[in-house]
C-alpha cells in the first residue's frame, strides 16, 4: 500500500526537536514551559549574552517571567554553553578585545539554532550528568593528579608566612573549605604563584582593571537554602507545610596573574608578638580539648582509639614547637573521630579503606588548622596514601566533598577549643583596593 503520508518539512522538524530540547531542560533543570522554551532560543553558539539578557528582559516587562527565574536562567544558559563549549570564556561576556566591540555596529539578531545542531546535541542534553556532578568530577580529576605529583596543598610543608589564603581583595572574601583547597591547588599547579587574590570579571570591570585575551574562569561554589511549598513551588522563607531543600550554586573567579593593573602583592611578615600568640593558641586547643596526651612513644605519634588517648615522642624530640604543635593537631583531629565526639569510621587496619579516608580528613583538617593559627605545617605520611587516595577518588567523584566537609567541622570542633581565639589578621588589608563602589562590587561579583 503506498504511503502517501506527506514528509515534514525542515521547519516542522525544526520544531519538534525545539520541543524536545525544551522537556528535557524542563525536567534536568525543574524549569517550567516558559522557561526552558526560552531557553532553547538560546541554544546556538554564535549569539552573545548581551542578546539572550535582552530577550529575558522583554519576558520580565511583559510579565511573562519573573526576575528570579531571569537570573536562574542566566546561570544555566552559562553552565551549558561552558559544557558545549559554545564561548571560551565560560559566557562571562563575548569579546575581551575592546577593538572589535568598537567595530560591531548593532547587536547580532536574536537567532534560532538549525534543525541539525538540536539533533545532534539533544542526546548530549538529555544525558550530561548535573552541574553538581560534573564539578565534582572535575575536582576529582585535577587532585588525582596534584596527589600522585605529591603536591596537593595538605602534602607539601608549609612556612606560616608561605600560605596561599585565597581571597577576593575586592569584597574581602577568604574562601575556605573545598573552594580553598581547590584554588589553592590551581594557584600550585597551574598558575605556579603564591599570589592568593582571585577576582570575579564584575570586580575586575568595576575596579577598571583588564582580563587577559583567552583567560579561564575557576568554579567556585557555595550552597543556598530554597523554600518549596507543597505544589513544589519556591517561597521566600520557610514555614508550614513548607520543605527546605539546599542547593548548589557557582560563580567564576580569576587569578590575579591574569589580571592587569592589579597593584603588586605584598604579603605581610609575622611579627614576633603575633608568633607567641600563635603559639599560645595552638595550647590552648590541647589545654582545652582534656585530651589524654602522653608524651612516652620512643619514635612515634599516633592516637590510640581503643584507649582514647594521644601518644607523642617527648616535646624536645621536635626540631622546633610549630613541628610539635603540627603533629599534635594531627593526632588531635582523629581524637575527634571518637564516638563520643565526631564519631567517624576509622577501619580495622591499616590497609582498610577507612583508614585511608580518616587520614585523608585528618591530613587535611590538621593543614587547615595550621593555616588558621599561622602555624608552619608538616605533612604526617600523606604519601604513603597515595595510591588509595587515588583510587577513592576515581571511584566516588563525591570523595573529596565529604573529605573537606569532615576536615571543615574537625577544625571547628578543635577551633572551640579557645576560650580567647585572637587569630592573626588575614593579609587582605594592604591589598584592599576597594572604591567607592565596594558594597556594591560585594553584592555583584561576591
Amino acid at each position: 500500500m503506498e504511503n502517501n503520508k506527506k514528509p515534514k518539512s525542515e521547519s516542522e522538524i525544526l520544531q519538534e526537536t525545539r520541543s524536545e530540547a525544551a522537556k528535557s531542560l524542563k525536567v534536568k533543570f525543574g524549569l517550567s514551559i516558559k522557561e526552558s522554551s526560552l531557553l532553547v532560543g538560546s541554544f546556538n553558539g554564535k549569539i552573545n549574552f548581551t542578546n539572550f539578557k535582552k530577550e529575558l528582559a522583554k519576558s520580565i516587562k511583559s510579565g511573562s517571567l519573573s526576575k528570579k527565574s531571569s537570573k536562574k536562567l542566566k546561570e544555566i544558559f552559562n553552565y551549558l554553553k561552558m559544557k558545549f563549549g559554545y564561548i571560551g570564556d565560560l559566557g562571562v561576556h563575548d569579546h575581551h578585545d575592546e577593538h572589535e566591540k568598537k567595530q560591531e555596529e548593532k547587536p547580532k539578531p536574536f537567532e534560532t539554532p538549525s534543525t541539525a545542531y538540536f539533533k545532534k546535541n539533544i542526546q548530549q542534553i538529555k544525558n550530561k550528568s548535573s552541574g553538581k556532578d560534573d564539578y565534582a568530577q572535575t575536582i576529582s580529576k585535577h587532585f588525582i593528579e596534584s596527589i600522585q605529583n605529591n603536591n596537593a596543598p595538605w602534602m607539601k610543608p608549609w612556612k606560616a608566612s608561605e600560605y596561599l589564603m585565597p581571597q577576593n581583595p575586592v569584597t574581602g572574601t577568604v574562601y575556605n573549605g573545598l573552594n580553598s583547597l581547590y584554588l589553592e591547588a590551581l594557584q600550585l599547579n597551574k598558575y605556579q604563584s603564591s599570589d592568593p587574590r582571585w577576582l570575579t570579571f564584575n570586580n575586575i570591570k568595576e575596579q577598571n582593571f583588564q582580563l587577559e585575551k583567552g583567560s579561564k574562569g575557576s568554579l567556585v561554589t557555595y550552597f543556598t537554602k530554597l523554600h518549596l511549598d507543597s505544589d513544589g513551588k519556591a517561597v521566600d522563607r520557610a514555614g508550614e507545610g513548607v520543605k527546605t531543600k539546599s542547593i548548589m550554586k557557582h560563580y567564576y573567579v580569576f587569578h590575579a596573574s591574569n589580571i592587569k593593573g592589579l597593584p603588586e602583592h605584598k604579603p605581610d611578615a609575622i611579627t614576633e608578638a603575633q608568633n607567641k600568640q600563635i603559639i599560645a593558641n595552638a595550647q590552648a586547643i590541647l589545654d582545652n580539648s582534656q585530651s589524654a596526651i602522653f608524651h612516652d612513644s620512643p619514635d612515634r605519634n599516633y592516637y590510640s582509639r581503643d584507649k582514647d588517648e594521644i601518644h607523642l615522642t617527648p616535646k624536645s624530640s621536635f626540631a622546633k614547637l610549630d613541628d610539635y604543635y603540627s603533629t599534635a593537631l594531627h593526632e588531635l583531629a582523629h581524637w575527634t573521630g571518637h564516638p563520643s565526639r565526631l564519631n567517624r569510621e576509622f577501619g580495622d587496619n591499616k590497609r582498610s579503606p577507612q583508614y585511608a579516608q580518616e587520614e585523608l580528613r585528618a591530613e587535611i583538617a590538621s593543614y587547615m588548622l595550621c593555616k588558621e593559627l599561622k602555624l608552619d605545617f608538616n605533612p604526617q605520611n600523606s604519601e604513603a596514601y597515595v595510591s588509595s587516595w587515588c583510587k577513592q577518588l576515581s571511584n566516588a567523584s563525591n570523595e573529596l566533598f565529604k573529605a573537606s566537609k569532615d576536615a571543615n567541622a574537625i577544625k571547628t570542633f578543635c577551633e572551640s577549643f579557645m576560650q580567647a581565639k585572637q587569630l592573626p589578621p588575614v593579609d587582605i588589608n594592604n591589598q584592599n583596593i576597594n572604591n567607592s563602589n565596594n558594597n556594591a562590587s560585594a553584592r555583584k561579583g561576591r
